[in-house]
């Protein structure tokens, strides 16, 4: 999968890795093939620093190390949860029967401020109908949708949680807050509820990753969450 015209993201089952060769030079072929002519072109192709066998692969191919991607986290989901008081007044509540239009305000008005990790000037276009075509996803559940309400009815933080029971394991994307109630753990207390229903599910394991440079995110789900691995972006000059 392109995320971008120069970086590739490979997933690729253990049995199958020695295809990676194959993939690579198919998606340096589509990389050469789409840029100009006496343009230099380079390939970024994402590993997790575990993984030792893809990284030995990819330097065999002539890739280096590049920018630091994602910091990722793990939950054992079979031992006790932890605790966190929660602020007077908050509601912890999921998305059953919710009004589309302000659960879609809180994923928006979290998603357009970043300043808190460098990023100026974001703005976020997700509306009722972007939400409402993610509700029919057939693997969404909005039992698992987690938001928090302020006393005065607002949602002002929010999380989703994506289940499957076939490996056990439950992925938090998106992780958010309003910018005006930050600082108060309450997207960590969102992600708690969502730990307990899976929990309640009998899945094993939880994870959640964010960006390399997003400090503040980092610091709440160390607060909770085990270190698991890092990615990293391996680069090569095509031409």
């Amino acid at each position: 999968m392109f995320t971008a015209a120069d970086r590739l993201w490979l997933e690729i089952r253990p049995a199958c890795e020695d295809l990676l060769p194959q993939i690579v030079a198919k998606a340096e072929g589509s990389r050469l093939r789409g840029t100009e002519e006496g343009t230099p072109a380079t390939l970024s192709i994402r590993a997790f620093e575990a993984d030792t066998r893809r990284i030995a692969a990819l330097e065999a191919l002539g890739y280096r190390p590049g920018e630091p991607d994602h910091v990722w986290f793990r939950l054992d989901l079979s031992q006790p949860l932890p605790e966190f008081p929660s602020p007077p007044g908050f509601r912890i509540r999921d998305c059953v029967g919710i009004d589309p239009q302000a659960r879609a305000a809180v994923h928006r008005v979290a998603w357009s401020d970043l300043s808190q990790i460098g990023i100026e000037n974001a703005r976020s276009g997700f509306n009722e109908d972007i939400y409402l075509g993610l509700a029919r996803a057939p693997v969404y559940d909005p039992a698992l949708d987690i938001v928090v309400q302020a006393p005065d009815g607002t949602f002002v933080a929010n999380t989703i949680c994506w289940a499957d029971t076939a490996s056990g394991v439950g992925i938090f994307e998106p992780v958010g807050s309003d910018p005006a109630y930050r600082r108060r753990g309450l997207a960590r207390l969102a992600m708690l509820e969502g730990l307990r229903r899976l929990q309640a599910r009998g899945m094993r394991w939880a994870g959640v990753g964010t960006a390399h440079f997003n400090a503040p995110a980092i610091a709440t789900y160390s607060s909770f969450f085990q270190p698991l691995d890092r990615t990293r972006w391996w680069t090569k000059t095509l031409a």
